[in-house]
């Protein structure tokens, strides 16, 4: 049987304590100390490290365990534990001061991490959890252990895959219930620590990789519509460049969980499978009838609110792209404000929506403020027209993005933009999060937040009509 190597675990108990920090101040906390914010069943991972000198918390005496790692704060967690250091970093964006150089800089050496094509290391960027897997994999030279991982997100073409696999493998790093490992999710401070204990001890390491099926998933029942009446191939992940596992028979009524590009997720005799959305007509058409007009906010010469190199317009458009096809495959009829990147008035806006009568109206749009502190997701209303839908609509799709997103829920509120102002029927406008905040940004960017989003409107929208 193949080992975890562990290059210098000895050295890992005597280190000084390891300050996770976002500023370059340090934040100490005295080692066997209970921290205010951590859950029982958290404590064991996150007071095993502590003790060891590994991690600590903060001054207030909380750990944080929900807060998003960054780049930086991983890689001096790994530099501790593993010892590694050099003179400094030669990335432009972390200057001999910052309280990671070092880390990075033996980091880059150990071949652990690397920069980005434009040179930078964006040392306040998220970490995800492939990313983490990948580390690991590189830090500690994980091999497999007997384990097991089967994960429906997680295929050829994924980015960290081969690491996922050994981690999962190495009892290490665990899916969810669903079966599924969110590889483009960014990793918590506790999960960080969970992996890196599971690392160190092996005695805390799972039984397996934690997937039971598509538990708790949203199925949504669809018919098979197959090429030439005939029948559709089921794959064992998106795309056709691999071997079919089976094949399902036009007409049948199958139920599907989750939606990968134009990829259909479907339990399929005990197994993950996919087929293809375009073979894929609504069944029960929760939303049959139903005329729903999505506006991404913002467009063409409108940038709408932007930091970090990340534009509101972009991000709502990719968010109102991805909700379209979901609401589609609900039953509705969709209509786009816009779907490229052109601007659209504000009155045109809700004139279009007036002039299909639509029955809902969806604006998205992503946040800004003066304070980079501010976080969160909200949902607007009007009381000028139709104000007990709107309202009602607002509430069932703030309450399924706070659920999904794990976002701030900043609430359901009423104001009097013009979008939602002018159109007379429910109407509503989302906050998805915001620019100004380093973290929300880089999450309201990528594709999986995007994907998550819309997921989350399409089940606020259907649990209203409902």
């Amino acid at each position: 049987m193949k080992k975890v190597t562990l290059l210098v675990l000895a050295m890992a108990l005597v280190l000084s304590p390891l300050f996770i920090e976002s500023s370059g101040q340090q934040k100490t906390a005295e080692a066997g100390t209970n921290y205010s914010d951590v859950q029982p069943s958290q404590q064991d991972a996150i007071q095993r490290l502590s003790d060891q000198n590994i991690i600590s918390g903060y001054p207030d005496g909380t750990f944080r365990p929900n807060q998003e790692v960054t780049r930086a704060e991983a890689v001096s967690m790994l530099g501790r534990v593993l010892g590694f250091s050099s003179s400094g970093s030669s990335f432009p964006d972390v200057d001999s001061n910052h309280y990671a150089s070092g880390h990075i800089a033996g980091a880059v050496e150990e071949g652990i991490v690397a920069g980005y094509p434009d040179g930078t290391f964006r040392p306040t960027q998220t970490v995800s959890r492939a990313e983490m897997a990948i580390f690991l994999t590189r830090g500690f030279n994980l091999s497999d252990e007997g384990g097991e991982a089967n994960f429906w997100d997680v295929y050829p073409g994924v980015m960290g895959a081969s690491a996922i696999t050994d981690v999962a493998e190495a009892r290490i790093a665990a899916g969810y219930p669903d079966g599924s490992f969110k590889p483009t999710r960014g990793i918590t401070r506790y999960e960080f620590v969970l992996f890196l204990d599971r690392t160190l001890h092996e005695s805390e390491r799972t039984s397996g990789n934690g997937q039971s099926g598509l538990q708790g998933m949203q199925a949504t029942s669809a018919v098979v519509n197959a090429p030439a009446a005939g029948a559709l191939n089921v794959r064992p992940y998106p795309g056709t460049d691999n071997t079919p596992i089976g094949r399902v028979t036009h007409g049948d009524e199958i139920d599907y969980y989750e939606t990968i590009d134009n990829w259909a997720l479907i339990d399929y005799n005990g197994e993950f499978g996919f087929v293809s959305l375009s073979y894929l007509r609504s069944a029960n058409g929760s939303l049959a009838g139903k005329t729903i007009v999505v506006d991404p906010g913002h467009g063409g010469h409108d940038p709408g609110a932007g930091a970090f190199g990340i534009q509101e317009k972009d991000v709502v458009l990719d968010t109102g792209n991805y909700l379209r096809p979901m609401l589609e495959d609900a039953g509705a009829n969709v209509i786009m404000t816009r779907s490229t990147d052109t601007f659209v008035t504000l009155n045109e806006r809700a004139n279009i929506a007036n002039r299909q009568n639509a029955d809902a109206f969806i604006s998205i749009h992503a946040n800004a403020a003066g304070s980079s502190a501010a976080h969160g997701t909200e949902t607007y209303w009007d009381n000028s027209n139709a104000s007990a839908g709107s309202q009602a609509l607002a509430a069932s799709i703030q309450r399924e993005l706070v659920a999904e997103l794990g976002t701030l829920d900043r609430g359901v509120k009423q104001a009097g933009f013009s979008v939602i102002r002018r159109s007379q029927m429910p109407s509503v406008l989302v906050e998805l999060g915001f620019v100004t905040n380093q973290n929300e940004a880089n999450r309201l960017n990528s594709s999986g937040f995007q994907q998550r989003a819309a997921e989350a409107i399409t089940r606020g929208t259907i649990n209203h009509f409902e």
